[in-house]
Parts: structure tokens; C-alpha cells; sequence
């Protein structure tokens, strides 16, 4: 389970060209594959940093007994650098930058008259849904103790199982999920603004989209909102464009 969404919120909300790539990702996120400790001396990872594809960067801690991710900070590389300055003026840090593009297979080119639609299952393409453990509770009445709640869970999220602090971290957690789910406030995002993201980042061209579905359409069509792909057609896009999440999860749409 991931909390502190407030977090992209508030950046998308101030940085509104953030919105398609970060709103993807919060979709996409509780569909990926999911790491696992086997350590019980330390049940925790604090390097948690994603999407790494994009413009846009979110970190987080993880606390792998807890089933949860507590995103501790959202901006671009550039301004996580100037945070870090801004916080250790008299540190001089020296980064080595390895760039990995991540695309998608090869497109396959076939004859117009051969395109047809690929055979799909009915929700057997992307990933299973991570647990959700943390149980319904009641939200935060303010703000100020929503945001309260996230700073002290913050300091527990390196607890251990069967510790007090352990057991604060789970008393806190139903509630700060009431809260996120219930009161923040997000824009919404469609499919055609999902795919556009994700051609800008692996660098697709749009006249290339229906050699990768096999399905014959126009994509100007589909991006002006004049066209509304079939639920297997999109299916198989999303899965070609490394999206996890199927097409019957509305979430932030």
C-alpha cells in the first residue's frame, strides 16, 4: 500500500505539466512487481526511488512487514539536487549518470490488409494487484492531523514487527488511508493522455500505434478524443507500453 500520496497532489497541482507521468504512475505502481526481504533485522528499504523513466522522480521508504511505501519526496532530479544543497551548502557531491532507455518490443510491420485484432483474454494481460492489508478505518478530521499522522509514521516506517513502534505505525495507517482515499483531491487523467505519455518517453510516433495494436485506426482521432478504442485493443497497448494497471481500472480517471 502506498501513502503519502498528498505528496503528488500537491506537486501536480502546482506543476500541472507533471500530471499525465505522475498520475500514470500512481496507477501503475500497486502493479508492479514487488520486492521481498527475507532480513527480519532490517524489514525496511529507504533507497525506494521511482519512475527513473521519465522527467519526474518519487521517492519513498518501504516497510515490507507493514506492507506499506511512504513517499518522502516528489520534483525533478535538478530539484532533489537543489534540496540537497540547500540542506549540506558545504557538501560537494560528484554523481556519475548512467542514462537506461527502457522501450518497448520492436514494432513488427504488417500489410494494412492484414491487421486484425490480436486474440486477448479478458483481464489476463498486466499484473496482479498488490494486497492491500491495512484495514478501513475513520479519516482524519484537518488536514494538520493528516499531515501530523505522516510525519510520525514517517519516523516509524524503520520499526520492526512486535515492536511499540511497530504497533504505533499499524494504528496510524487505517486512517491515514481513509484520509487519502475519502479527501485528497486529484485531477483526472484519460486513456489517450496515458498513451501519449508513455509514446513521449519511449519516443513512439503516433503513425506507429497501429502496427503495435494490429488494429487499423487513427490516432489523431483517438488523441482528439473522437475515438474510443476497443477494451482488447487498448488492453494490449497498455501491456505494449509497459502498463501494468487493465483497462476496467478507472482510478484518477
Amino acid at each position: 500500500m502506498l501513502v503519502a500520496i498528498n505528496k503528488i497532489a500537491d506537486y501536480v497541482q502546482e506543476n500541472p505539466e507533471a500530471k499525465s507521468e505522475l498520475l500514470t504512475w500512481l496507477k501503475n505502481h500497486p502493479y508492479r512487481r514487488h520486492q521481498i526481504t527475507s532480513d527480519p533485522e532490517r524489514p525496511y528499504d529507504e533507497t525506494g526511488i521511482s519512475p527513473g523513466i521519465g522527467d519526474f522522480s518519487i521517492r519513498y521508504i518501504s516497510n515490507y512487514a507493514a506492507g506499506i511505501e511512504l513517499i518522502t519526496w516528489v520534483g525533478t532530479p535538478a530539484e532533489y539536487e537543489a534540496m540537497v544543497l540547500l540542506q549540506y551548502p558545504n557538501s560537494v557531491k560528484r554523481v556519475k549518470v548512467i542514462e537506461k532507455v527502457i522501450a518497448p518490443p520492436p514494432v513488427m510491420a504488417y500489410k494494412t490488409k492484414e491487421i486484425s485484432r490480436p486474440p486477448v483474454a479478458k483481464e489476463t494481460i498486466g499484473r496482479t494487484e498488490q494486497v492491500d492489508l491495512i484495514p478501513d478505518g475513520e479519516p482524519f478530521k484537518t488536514t494538520a492531523a493528516y499531515e501530523q499522522a505522516l510525519t510520525k509514521a514517517e519516523t516509524l516506517m524503520r520499526s520492526k514487527s512486535g515492536t511499540p513502534e511497530y504497533e504505533e505505525l499499524i494504528q496510524l495507517l487505517p486512517s491515514i488511508k481513509a484520509y487519502e482515499k475519502q479527501k485528497l483531491s486529484f485531477p483526472k487523467i484519460t486513456p489517450a493522455e496515458i498513451i501519449r505519455e508513455r509514446m513521449r518517453i519511449f519516443k513512439i510516433e503516433p503513425h506507429e500505434l497501429p502496427l503495435i495494436t494490429r488494429f487499423e485506426f487513427k490516432a489523431d482521432d483517438f488523441f482528439a478524443g473522437q475515438l474510443e478504442l476497443p477494451t482488447d485493443v487498448l488492453a494490449h497497448l497498455y501491456k505494449s507500453l509497459s502498463l501494468w494497471f487493465p483497462v476496467t481500472d478507472y482510478s484518477y480517471m
